[in-house]
């Protein structure tokens, strides 16, 4: 499989950008990065169809909650963000600090916003606010 088919979806030069965003912001390292590209090297199509679908039912999910007015540390988002964050280390492994990060930088990145946005407009911040919960209790 070319670059073009394994990374469906996917535009190279902006997760490139991403990474560097993240590694100047101190999220995560330039190793880490390099370790996360070697956990989905051999990916096919079909898991990179099943990681996007996984994002975007928990994306879904996570827009119910918040129309029902689920509170972020209730079982069920907090249920959800264990998915989020499960969905995340197919790449790598967030710690708290890092994953607090990574929903910082959902929030501060114009594209990250855009891209939640299309699910709710106000979902990048209920998601934020959910993962800090998450992890607060349950990550070191």
């Amino acid at each position: 499989m070319n670059d073009i088919e394994m990374y469906e979806g996917f535009d190279l030069q902006k997760q490139q950008e991403y990474e560097k965003y993240m590694v100047s912001a101190g999220i995560i390292t330039q190793k880490e990065i390099n370790d996360s590209w070697k956990n989905v090297r051999n990916w096919d199509e079909k898991d990179w169809k099943r990681y996007h679908e996984e994002g975007d039912a928990i994306n879904h999910k996570l827009v119910d909650c918040l129309t029902h007015q689920e509170a972020v540390d209730s079982t069920v988002v907090q249920a959800l963000i264990d998915r989020h964050f499960n969905w995340v280390k197919c790449f790598w492994a967030p710690t708290r600090e890092s994953y607090i990060g990574l929903g910082e930088m959902y929030l501060e990145h114009g594209d990250f916003k855009s891209f939640y946005d299309k699910y709710h407009p106000e979902l990048v911040t209920y998601l934020v606010r959910a993962m800090k919960v998450y992890a607060q209790e349950r990550l070191r």
